[in-house]
């Protein structure tokens, strides 16, 4: 699969904005008041719908022409299962070492065996008084959609390829939008109903489009990031809102279209730090949920009257969490990846070489 730059710059701002997002929360609760930051992180959220965005773009890719079959269907869910569980793993370990041992570090939250294993499932856990489904590792709430669009795509690669682009597309659409008209209350239909995945579909069709070869002029693409920028900042984007698909997701849409079409017509794409945090953005969001809280918290022991300013003490926040989640990429991330990918090779090649011992003894 083809790296493109624009999304990997793209992820890295995204991971930044949920985590200034977060940052800010964590200081309003240790009693500072953000001003500029504040207003600005409360668009942080819509870093999620980017990556639900590329996402869906991204398994095109993954997948576009790819033999079909079981055998690469589970070859396919591996390869996702080696990308996001062993730090989501690892971390949420981390995070339960730290509910049992300092509960108070984390305000409210209580450790529970259910939704201790339903974590490490990537299964969704309602947390009745928040209205919402959030493992030990809050975050995670995210990959939990990640899974279950991983399982769907990953039964499509059981059949043709075209044909299940239309399926794929018609399983979200019946999902999101029936449960804009019916509004279940069964907190497990309400999950696989959020309209939010409708912003998987939404990169599935760029990817689509992209894979097909097609080319947008530059100037096309240009305005197509622009649009998406104006709707970011112009929406008026909360968790609860039930048409976020439309006021976050398309404008995301369009920033991610315009970004990879910019990118294939050969348009400039700052690299440098970038690139950096973006290579490093699934570590950042994971390790903030920690980080942000720790870091809050000795800051205001080292500040009891509050003196620093609320929106230095945010970009203090949220430089130092970018900066842990970026060591965390190079010293756990990256190297267990290439061992991870190291060790199921030599697995398939021992395989194939006891087949043809077998083969050949025959």
């Amino acid at each position: 699969m083809t790296k493109l730059d624009s999304l990997q710059g793209l992820r890295g701002i995204a991971a930044g904005l949920v985590v200034a997002f977060h940052s800010v929360a964590s200081l309003k609760m240790s009693g500072w008041a953000p001003e500029y930051t504040s207003g600005f992180a409360v668009w942080g959220m819509a870093g999620v719908d980017i990556f639900f965005v590329i996402s869906g773009f991204v398994m095109v890719l993954t997948t576009a022409n790819r033999p079909r079959g079981i055998e690469s269907a589970q070859k396919f869910m591996l390869a996702r299962l080696m990308r996001i569980a062993p730090m989501y793993w690892i971390l949420t370990t981390l995070m339960v070492m730290l509910l049992l041992l300092a509960p108070s570090a984390f305000n409210k939250e209580k450790f529970s065996i259910a939704r201790t294993i339903t974590s490490y499932l990537f299964l969704p856990y309602e947390v009745r008084d928040a209205g919402h489904s959030y493992p030990v590792l809050y975050v995670g709430w995210t990959l939990t959609y990640e899974m279950f669009f991983y399982v769907v795509f990953a039964i499509s690669l059981c059949f043709a390829e075209r044909p299940m682009r239309y399926c794929v597309v018609a399983i979200f659409m019946t999902l999101g939008i029936g449960s804009l008209l019916i509004q279940p209350d069964a907190f497990y239909l309400r999950f696989i109903t959020n309209p939010m995945m409708l912003e998987f579909v939404f990169g599935c069709m760029i990817g689509w489009i992209y894979t097909r070869g097609m080319k947008f002029p530059k100037l096309l693409s240009a305005a197509l990031v622009a649009a998406g920028i104006f709707g970011l900042a112009m929406s008026p984007i909360t968790a609860e809102m039930e048409n976020r698909f439309i006021l976050a997701g398309i404008p995301s849409a369009s920033l991610v279209a315009g970004l990879v079409f910019w990118e294939s017509a050969n348009g400039w794409i700052p690299k440098f730090v970038l690139l950096s945090v973006g290579d490093a953005s699934y570590s950042i969001y994971l390790t903030h949920t920690l980080t942000v809280p720790i870091f809050a918290r000795a800051l205001g022991h080292f500040d009891k009257s509050r003196a620093l300013q609320g929106d230095i003490a945010c970009l203090f926040l949220v430089i130092a969490s970018t900066l842990v989640g970026y060591v965390v990429y190079r010293a756990m991330e990256r190297p267990l990846s290439k061992a991870l990918r190291a060790l199921v090779g030599r697995m398939a090649a021992t395989r194939h070489d006891n087949s043809a011992t077998a083969l050949v003894e025959r």
